[in-house]
């Protein structure tokens, strides 16, 4: 058997199989290509700006990127945390307002317990990593943190 691929269109793809002189044609949809020239876009939801936790708190928001978005990580005070966030939430939202990014799930999001932090004033950063490597804050919001 032998397959042959034509591609007939931005997205389409035409699949010729001949096998005992009988020739099939199938169409398959290809996912469509992002520039990845299109800067980093992203927002931090939650916690709002100037807010006050306590405990465990979420914390969540979006990130589109033309390159694509390999990892996220989150800092206190610029110190790295460590902890996972959680990638591909869907975002309907962002996709609808930013359809050139072709991402439907641009939603992150995770928890931090403050345990560990005295209590005060404290700066969080987000930070994305990029399939090609680069870093960019998303997102800058600074908490009051209170002690139980």
């Amino acid at each position: 058997m032998r397959t042959a691929f034509l591609c007939l269109a931005a997205g389409t793809l035409l699949l010729t199989s001949c096998s005992n002189d009988v020739e099939k044609n199938d169409r398959a949809t290809l996912a469509p290509t992002v520039d990845p020239s299109l800067p980093v876009l992203g927002f931090i939801d939650v916690p709002a700006e100037g807010s006050t936790v306590r405990g465990q708190f979420a914390i969540g928001g979006w990130v589109i990127w033309g390159e694509g978005v390999q990892t996220l990580q989150f800092m206190i005070d610029d110190t790295p945390m460590s902890g996972m966030i959680q990638m591909g939430i869907p975002r309907p939202d962002v996709a609808k307002v930013h359809p050139e990014y072709q991402n439907t799930r641009s939603g992150w999001g995770s928890f931090f317990d403050t345990a560990a932090l005295p209590a005060g004033k404290h700066k969080v950063i987000v930070q994305a990593k990029s399939n090609m490597g680069k870093l960019q804050n998303i997102g800058t919001v600074t908490l009051n943190i209170l002690k139980p």
